[in-house]
Formats: structure tokens, C-alpha cells, sequence
């Protein structure tokens, strides 16, 4: 997912820009009809960040740098999901997991310092994770409702540092549109929580962020299918002084065997 950033803070002629590319792997196993285990493999994180501190209002673009991004292996997710109720217009899908300090988090930027926490691939933590699912078919095998829920508990990882919890919130419908295309529309929340630093708060951190997510899903074979979304933001609140999403960009492969 591609998401571009920018913030422009005139009174002190700095400009930033932050461009998140993200390639993960996702494999789901059924253990049983009921129980699945997820695992979410982001092998591949880079995050761009360039920074001009000689923006004018002669020169508004500026002189791009990008010395302080980081690119990396993320951190890897856990998941068991377990069909709580399956029925053939309900299904409603418990689960928990873990997040794994699998990420680069000590990575050093340009004078040889510690980059910032937001930009490195992982956060050198252990996140316990919950989650709720419920599915209502409306018209069964062509047109679905679906909401979902779920809570990152963070940790302090070894550098004294504490990213703020996390809450998603999803909903939205999908449609059969025909044999080899389906579409949907979903409205995602997240809730971010302040970071901590040695137990005090870490200024511009934390916010809540509200996106209307348009996608489509074509279906190449019984197996294979293709599927893309757009995230545009409709609503994002930072505390203090932030850099907030212009767009995401999802594309992704799946494959059933």
C-alpha cells in the first residue's frame, strides 16, 4: 500500500514528504472448518522521507532529500480466527494474535543517530492483538454487509519507547457484480493512541484518521484471483503538528489452493 504524505509548516520554510511502500505476504491455513491461522509477512517496507528546510516562497517546491527514510523487513503478524457463529446469512469470526519484534527499529539516519520510531520498518515490540468480524449475507453467494473490530495492545519496546495503542474500525458491502468481478465500498477508522517516551508523552503523535476505501476484485480463475483498492481520507484529526495521507494505493494477488 502506497500511501504520500506531506505537511508544510511556512512560518519556519520547511517542507516534508513521506511516501510508505509496502509489500506483504498473507497466508491463511484452515485448521479446522472453524479455526484459520493467519500470517502476515511484510518482507519488504520502505519508507521514503524527504525534508527541505529551504522552502520559500520564491522556491515552493523546494530541494527534496531523502536521507532520514528507512527501508527494511516489517514486522511479522499472528492470527488465529475462530467461526464463533456460521450460519447461512450470519458469520461472526473471533480472533487473537501477537505482533513480533521481527522489524529493523534501530536503524541510524543521516548523522549516524537512531531514526525516528515512525519511520523505521518495525517497532521493536511484541503487540498482543483482538479482533472481531461479523458478515451478514443480505442476499446469500451476491451481496454482503460486513463490519469488524480490532485492538492493538502496544509495548515499550528496549529503546524506552511505547507507540500508542491502536483501534480499527471497518465496515462496509460487497457485490457480486458478475461471475468475474466483484466490487465493494468500505468506510475504515483507526484511533491512534500518543506515543510514550520514557514515560512521557511524545509530542505530534496519535490521532484519529477516517477513509472511505472504493475496490474491486476480478477473478481470473477458480484459484486466482486480482484485486485492488483505493483509500481516500475523509476525515483525519493529528495532535499538534502531523504529516496525514493524501491516498493509498492497495493492489494485491490472491491464490487458493
Amino acid at each position: 500500500m502506497d500511501f504520500e504524505n506531506k505537511e508544510i509548516e511556512a512560518d519556519h520554510h520547511r517542507e516534508f514528504k513521506t511516501i510508505n511502500k509496502l509489500a506483504q505476504l498473507d497466508i491463511s491455513y484452515g485448521i479446522t472448518e472453524k479455526l484459520t491461522l493467519s500470517l502476515n509477512i511484510p518482507f519488504f517496507n520502505d519508507r521514503l522521507h524527504e525534508h527541505d528546510d529551504g522552502v520559500t516562497s520564491a522556491n515552493p517546491d523546494g530541494e527534496f532529500t531523502n536521507q532520514d527514510g528507512s527501508t527494511g523487513f516489517g514486522d511479522v503478524t499472528l492470527l488465529a480466527k475462530y467461526a464463533l457463529l456460521q450460519t447461512i446469512k450470519h458469520l461472526f469470526v473471533g480472533g487473537a494474535g501477537i505482533k513480533f519484534a521481527s522489524g529493523e527499529y534501530e536503524l541510524k539516519n543521516s548523522e549516524g543517530n537512531i531514526n525516528e520510531p515512525t519511520l523505521m520498518p518495525g517497532t521493536g515490540s511484541y503487540d498482543p492483538i483482538i479482533s472481531g468480524l461479523y458478515n451478514y449475507s443480505f442476499i446469500p453467494n451476491r451481496l454482503n454487509l460486513f463490519t469488524s473490530l480490532s485492538h492493538r495492545f502496544t509495548t515499550e519496546n528496549s529503546l524506552d519507547y511505547l507507540f500508542g495503542d491502536s483501534t480499527f474500525i471497518d465496515g462496509g458491502v460487497s457485490y457480486v457484480l458478475t461471475d468475474k468481478v466483484n466490487v465493494s465500498a468500505q468506510i475504515n477508522a483507526r484511533i491512534s493512541g500518543r506515543d510514550k517516551f520514557l514515560d512521557t508523552d511524545v509530542p505530534s503523535t496519535g490521532g484519529e484518521f477516517v477513509f472511505f476505501t472504493p475496490g474491486v476484485r476480478l477473478i481470473a480463475s477458480e484459484n486466482l484471483s486480482i484485486y485492488s483498492h483505493v483509500q481516500i481520507p475523509i476525515y483525519q484529526r493529528v495532535n499538534e503538528d502531523n504529516l496525514v495521507a493524501d491516498y493509498g494505493l492497495l493492489l494485491g494477488i490472491s491464490y487458493g489452493f
